[in-house]
């Protein structure tokens, strides 16, 4: 038999970008058999596919019995936003956030307005990163309610309407909207265009701001005062560079965790999808124009494992003692192509090391449709003799392998080049920094939610702002069609363990070191406070900057 942590190597293909697409019928009224008919499918969808989609329900009854009241309220037919809205209400009950529907644009007859404020999420909730220079003193103020409602009891109305894993989840989705009209009113229907926000100072006291949404074109023209940011940083999705003068300290940045390594994948297994993605990834991640040739397109791409390599090289070279990498607002791609990064940093003590980590995948029609594969073939390919609704268990450790043939695994299932890049090292290192931090935030998602664990896992320290996953959480997205409305979404096919039910990191995967609010305030607010403290820490100061 097949070893199944090579499948878990393999398939493992987390957070791809599913671009969901629905024609300009938002607002039309929907027949009540044609929704009901779409909803009953995606009801059978969840239970052939989801690993547990009843106990977020309460169990089995109360799911049908939830579902039997959204059929109710869809008998006399809906638009498709509202039908997307009771959906979306209905599937935040499994806090599950690889498990969606399209959200089609509620309000549509809404002006597209906006407020001259933006906010980001720090530990102990938001605070304002950007506003008119009329008000500028309130930089850095922390957000305490809008028009009388709480943080807190917006993330609690938040939680009924859409699926998050914890609060981070939360505090990301409303730092993002809360200056979009259209998004809170799809939360407060009777959400006005003039509000009023409570603040609190950096002198602690509590002041309101009264502000009112506009036009974009009329907010776009607004002077603004925005929070600072590092200037040594680029904006590339693969960035590194010192940070000091003496080269003790290296960057590393990713964006998504995509490179050319699963793109050839991709093309080698024929997958549908491939243009699409691509465009994608040059559109958001390159922010380049892809060429015509879908090969060359895929030579174009940056390989992790060269970079990733190149970068070791450096700091062997220079005796570098530092390895800062930077997960956040990186939402995920494919997993399997940082394990050639990990055994770069540790060699053999990589393949050594039990993650105690273990994962559970449901077989189900769906889950077979998105390898373009069938139950015989699959069945196969690994000399088993799955049936469908039978779950694969697939632990990241297996105690009978020894380290030689961990070696091999490990080249033999590495995606695309990266094989390339690590044959070479026989169970070596190309370099081991003393020491390896982490940066998160709330955006750091599946794949590269991962990638950080793992690193933690071997001994890195996680600076930053926790996850908005959490880390026993429903994995991996299935896409799939209601048939009639032809609306798009996913479901979760698996489910990992990474800690003990009862860990206090269980759900919500808190840094080993969380900045405060106080330390913001001795950076002025910086977007990058986390690398400026980790400088101080490090005992490398503003004279040893380039």
């Amino acid at each position: 038999m097949k070893n199944y942590r090579n499948l878990f190597f393999i398939l493992l293909t987390l957070s791809l970008w599913l671009t969901f697409f629905v024609g300009n019928v938002h607002g039309q009224q929907v027949s009540g058999d044609t929704l009901t008919a779409d909803f009953k499918h995606l009801i059978k969808l969840l239970e052939e596919t989801h690993p547990d989609p009843y106990t977020g329900f309460g169990g089995k009854v109360f799911f049908h019995k939830a579902a039997s009241n959204i059929e109710q309220e869809l008998k006399n037919g809906t638009t498709l936003d509202k039908f997307t809205d009771l959906v979306l209400s209905f599937l935040s009950n499994l806090e599950d956030g690889h498990t969606s529907i399209a959200k089609i644009e509620s309000n549509r007859d809404v002006a597209d307005l906006r407020l001259p404020i933006d906010f980001i999420v720090i530990a102990d909730g938001l605070i304002v990163s950007k506003i008119s220079n009329d008000k500028e003193k309130f930089i850095g103020s922390k957000f305490k309610s809008i028009n009388g409602v709480s943080l807190e009891d917006l993330c609690i109305e938040l939680g009924k309407l859409r699926p998050f894993e914890n609060i981070y989840g939360k505090y990301n989705w409303l730092s993002g909207c809360i200056k979009i009209y259209r998004q809170m009113r799809s939360l407060f229907p009777d959400m006005q265009e003039n509000v009023s926000i409570v603040l609190e100072t950096l002198d602690g006291n509590i002041e309101t701001i009264e502000l009112t949404y506009m036009y974009r074109d009329s907010c776009t023209n607004i002077r603004m005062t925005e929070i600072p940011k590092y200037s040594k940083i680029q904006d590339d999705f693969l960035f590194h560079d010192y940070l000091d003068k003496d080269k003790q300290a290296m960057y590393f940045k990713i964006t998504t965790v995509m490179a050319k390594e699963p793109f050839t994948f991709m093309r080698q297994n024929a997958w549908d999808n491939i243009e699409n993605t691509l465009k994608n990834f040059y559109t958001y991640d390159m922010k380049k124009e892809m060429p015509a040739d879908i090969d060359a397109a895929i030579a174009d791409i940056p390989n992790l494992s060269d970079i990733f390599r190149q970068m070791l090289e450096k700091m062997k070279k220079d005796n570098a003692k530092y390895l800062i990498i930077d997960l956040r607002g990186n939402g995920g791609g494919f997993t399997p192509i940082v394990y050639p990064t990990l055994y770069m940093l540790y060699g053999d003590h990589y393949l050594e090391k039990d993650m105690n980590v273990s994962l559970y995948r449901l077989i189900s029609d769906l889950y077979l449709k998105k390898f373009n594969t069938t139950l015989e073939n699959f069945n196969n390919q690994g000399n088993t003799n799955y049936q469908i609704g039978d779950y694969i268990s697939l632990l990241n450790f297996e105690e009978n392998i020894d380290i030689i043939e961990r070696r091999r695994q490990l080249v033999d299932n590495a995606l695309g080049e990266a094989a390339d890049y690590i044959k070479d090292l026989e169970g070596q290192p190309v370099y081991s920094p003393e020491k390896i931090f982490v940066i998160t935030n709330p955006q750091t998602f599946s794949a590269a939610f991962h990638y950080a664990f793992y690193l933690w896992k071997m001994g890195a320290t996680l600076i930053g702002v926790p996850s908005g996953q959490a880390p026993n959480a429903y994995m991996e997205t299935t896409p799939f069609q209601l048939p009639l409305t032809q609306i798009k979404g996913s479901i979760s096919n698996s489910f990992q363990i990474f800690l003990p039910a009862n860990d206090e990191r269980a759900k919500i995967f808190y840094p080993d070191i969380m900045l405060d609010w106080k330390n913001y305030k001795k950076y002025d607010f910086n977007k990058d406070s986390d690398i400026l403290y980790l400088l101080d820490f490090l005992k490398l100061t503003d004279s040893d900057f380039f």
